[in-house]
């Protein structure tokens, strides 16, 4: 469902890994949380998040990438999604 709605394969995975976690993440702990062994997995789905503005950039901690998650309805909207698509 992810590659259908956003044309990549994990954008919709992302995303929910997003809502479900804190307000700001480290880039290398939700790729390990998702399961992805390399980072770029998800770089492009994080470069449009932040394009978006539904994530922003943060300073590093302890040299990791780190990124808070902003204010919006789409967090809900991909959980909802996800729930429908369960093996998405």
């Amino acid at each position: 469902m992810s590659r259908v709605l956003f044309g990549q394969a994990h954008r919709l995975s992302v995303m929910v890994g997003i809502a479900r976690g804190g307000k700001e993440f480290a880039l290398s702990e939700l790729a390990d949380e998702l399961g992805f062994e390399y980072l770029s997995s998800i770089q492009d789905p994080i470069r449009d998040l932040e394009a978006s503005e539904l994530i922003s950039r943060i300073p590093k901690v302890a040299n990791k990438v780190r990124f808070r998650k902003n204010k919006s309805y789409a967090w809900k909207w991909a959980e909802e999604l996800a729930s429908r698509y369960p093996e998405q």
